[in-house]
């Protein structure tokens, strides 16, 4: 009869069993733990190894790329001082041009700036515009002003800037510094008669730009935040034909000075291209006044950390301080720097067991060696844990610590290699030692096996008959109970699973009957209530769709939703549901072919199948859409108004005025673009036409300037005209007017023009009385 033990648990028998195995594993972990030992000791002074590698290859990296900034900053730096040399000597070829030419006039000063190329592409980009600021004494202000006027700017005056930057009337002051002449003119007329003594850090840079004979630089004109940032050089110019030695000399013969408005982005982006790939971040600071020092130019944002250099640079009367950063993230590389110390660190701390293990197991080593070599890395380790936190603490990288770290990074590493050496002995003797003693692992292991052996199969058997039970239960057998009846863990679970077993039977008998009483409440709602599958297809209709689409619950169950949907509406209603939104209008098509507006509201199951309730919207919907079919209607009548606004604005702009029988007149007043051209020559086509017009006149008092293309414009109304038989005139040319279109080379020479309207009235109405009585002499009637 075989050994059994009925009255013993489970936990009890394993426990027999697990006694017998321990006496096989000791023998076994004899060999083990002192092998592994062995095995951990060396893999930390490996890692520690390791460890030292990944420092000293990340301070190699960081001196590379400190090598590489201090290179690309003064080639910078060269670049910068070249290009504005250049933009110096640009000025004082144009101080040059005053000298040589007394009493330069407007014209042959933008005739030279026309013709005239900067000394570098680098210089004619970053000249934004060219100026001569004239010195005007308060006395003189009043005849400068008429002198400028009958040059043709009407509106010229000595102004300044409002805190709008509005310009007013410029304010009582002993000199004015007024802007007289500048190129281009046309992008920049508005600066002309421009203050420059208004402003204080502009009154400053001509102070001094005075005082001393050289160029000056201001301040920055514009915020840094914006694209451009704009500087302004000054040159003085003397009446005499050399600069005076003393400042009260300077002083007593400044004429004016030469204005160059400088955009530096074109000379530092020449700057940019001198350094090495990588090297891309910039900074110039304006630093003249250390206390507030301006930004002058960057062209990205330089890190608050990181690896970066910095050169002064002293330009004009300008000090600036020009940084340069290389886009790595230094952060990220002291981090690993930091993070390869900390490691390093616990590698050492994590060497102090194994040593105190040789000594323990292995007396016989050398341990006068071991310990002194261990108290010498530990110090070594001190030294390069206090630099690496300095180093990396710092806000900066500082390059003159990275000689330190690498010496004492040296020394660790020598320290390292001898601890290294000497366990790798013990670990030979270990070795030797573990021969001696593996025989003795295995006594107890055969009779463990044996012992268990009956135990195991017993427990096994019961844990099969549980597990039958319930794979029953699983599937659907709720009659199956459990035949283990011993008092041990394995019989108190074929209890339980017998108790668990009667309470599903009363609660799948309570759930039959919840589900019949809540089909009564679905099937007496007036919302249709549907369930679908996660294709569409219905599997439960209520019987709700008789009254609202006239179909049988029966007729579309099995059926899916998009035979239903209005078409128009499907694509719509699917992508909300996928996106998730609970309810949103559509219309469903009747059983008659009718379609009804419905609200669904679609609740998702976790099976992926969706429970919908569709009430009916129809009559709330058909009022919606009559409110927006009554405000389309409003808004396109707002449109026909408006249009019929503009088209008589249009007609006023160009008004055709009869005078007699066969003389129209046609005033034009204020700016004429390339539309009110058009407009202007249909207008006067169609007046001649209606008033059978012998002679136009075409008056332009009203328009304050004429450029080549409204010229041509006209050229071609007048052509036209005449092809209609008609004479035209032009009259009340302004000397503005004429200005600008002798300076564009405009030919008005077979053009009849005259000096104003009564003028040209009166040679319309002589010439009328020569006219046939009948028609004009090209036979027009």
């Amino acid at each position: 009869m075989p050994l059994r033990l009925p009255h013993l648990s489970v936990r009890l028998k394993l426990g027999l069993v697990l006694a017998l195995l321990v006496l096989l594993l000791f023998g076994v972990l004899g060999i083990l733990v002192s092998t592994s030992q062995q095995f951990t000791d060396d893999m930390r002074a490996v890692q520690a190894v390791g460890d030292m590698r990944t420092m000293t290859t990340t301070m190699e990296l960081l001196a590379r790329q400190i090598t590489t900034t201090e290179l690309d900053k003064r080639a910078i730096v060269h670049t910068i001082q070249s290009e504005m040399a250049a933009v110096e000597a640009y000025a004082q070829t144009l101080v040059s041009l005053w000298y040589t030419t007394p009493n330069l006039s407007r014209a042959q000063f933008t005739r030279f700036l026309t013709n005239a190329q900067a000394p570098t592409h680098t210089v004619q980009d970053a000249v934004a515009y060219v100026a001569f600021v004239r010195r005007v004494a308060s006395d003189q202000r009043v005849a400068f002003e008429q002198a400028v006027v009958r040059e043709g700017f009407s509106e010229f005056a000595i102004h300044e800037h409002d805190a709008s930057q509005q310009p007013i009337p410029a304010q009582p002051r002993d000199v004015y510094f007024p802007i007289t002449y500048i190129v281009p003119l046309d992008a920049n007329r508005a600066a002309l008669g421009l203050d420059q003594a208004s402003n204080s850090s502009q009154l400053a840079a001509l102070e001094q730009a005075a005082r001393t004979g050289k160029a000056v630089l201001t301040t920055t004109l514009t915020d840094p935040s914006d694209d451009l940032i704009t500087y302004l050089l000054y040159a003085p110019v003397y009446a005499t034909t050399a600069t005076p030695e003393s400042d009260e000399a300077r002083q007593a013969a400044l004429d004016g000075f030469i204005l160059l408005a400088l955009d530096l982005a074109p000379v530092m982006q020449e700057a940019m291209e001198q350094i090495s790939e990588g090297s891309s971040v910039i900074r110039v600071d304006d630093v003249t006044q250390p206390d507030t020092p301006l930004l002058a130019y960057y062209n990205t944002r330089i890190p608050s950390s990181g690896l970066r250099g910095t050169l002064p640079l002293d330009l004009m009367g300008r000090r600036w301080q020009v940084t340069i950063a290389l886009p790595i993230d230094t952060r990220s590389a002291r981090q690993e720097l930091n993070a390869a110390m900390q490691s390093l660190d616990r590698s050492i701390d994590e060497l102090q067991p194994a040593i105190n293990h040789s000594q323990a197991v292995l007396p016989d080593l050398p341990a006068h060696d071991l310990r002194y070599a261990y108290n010498d890395l530990r110090m070594a380790r001190l030294a390069l844990k206090w630099d690496v936190r300095s180093f990396v603490e710092a806000s900066d990288v500082d390059a003159g610590r990275l000689p330190s770290l690498e010496k004492e990074s040296k020394d660790v590493y020598e320290g390292l290699g001898l601890i290294l050496t000497i366990l790798q002995e013990k670990g030979r003797i270990q070795a030797e030692r573990n021969v001696q003693s593996s025989l003795i692992a295995g006594i107890g292991g055969v009779v463990a096996v044996l012992a268990g052996a009956y135990v195991v199969y017993n427990i096994i058997r019961d844990l099969r008959r549980v597990k039958q039970t319930a794979l029953r239960l699983a599937e659907g057998e709720l009659e199956a109970r459990s035949p283990v009846r011993s008092r041990d863990e394995l019989g108190q679970i074929g209890s339980t699973l017998n108790t668990m077993a009667d309470r599903i039977q009363a609660l799948f008998q309570t759930v039959r009957d919840n589900e019949a009483r809540y089909r009564i409440l679905a099937e007496n709602v007036a919302d249709v209530i549907a369930q679908t599958d996660p294709q569409g297809n219905f599997l439960y209709v209520s019987p709700a769709c008789r009254p609202m689409l006239g179909y049988e619950p029966e007729e579309m169950v099995g059926t899916n939703r998009r035979d239903y949907v209005c078409p128009e509406d499907y694509e719509v209603m699917a992508a909300n549901i996928a996106a998730g939104n609970d309810t949103h209008e559509y219309r469903l098509r009747r059983k008659d072919g009718s379609y009804v507006w419905v609200e669904a509201t679609f609740r998702p199951l976790d099976n992926g199948e969706i429970i919908s309730v569709a009430r009916d919207v129809t009559e709330r919907k058909a009022a919606v859409l009559e409110r927006e079919a009554a405000r389309l209607e409003r808004e396109r009548l707002q449109e026909q108004v408006i249009a019929a606004q503009q088209q008589a604005i249009r007609e006023l702009s160009s008004p055709v005025i009869p005078l007699t029988d066969h003389i129209i007149i046609m005033p034009l007043v204020g700016s004429i673009d390339t539309t009110r051209a058009r407009d202007i020559t249909r207008g006067l086509l169609a007046g001649i036409s209606q008033h059978r017009a012998h002679i136009a006149i075409i008056d332009v008092t009203g328009v304050p300037i004429v450029d080549s293309g409204v010229a041509d414009h006209l050229n071609r109304t007048i052509q036209a005209a005449q092809l209609k038989g008609t004479r035209t005139i032009i009259s009340g040319i302004s000397p503005a007017v004429a200005e600008t279109i002798v300076d564009l080379g405009i030919d008005w020479g077979g053009i009849e023009t005259v000096r104003d309207l009564q003028t040209g009235l009166q040679l319309a109405l002589h010439d009328r009385d020569s006219l046939p009585l009948n028609g004009n002499a090209n036979g027009y009637h």
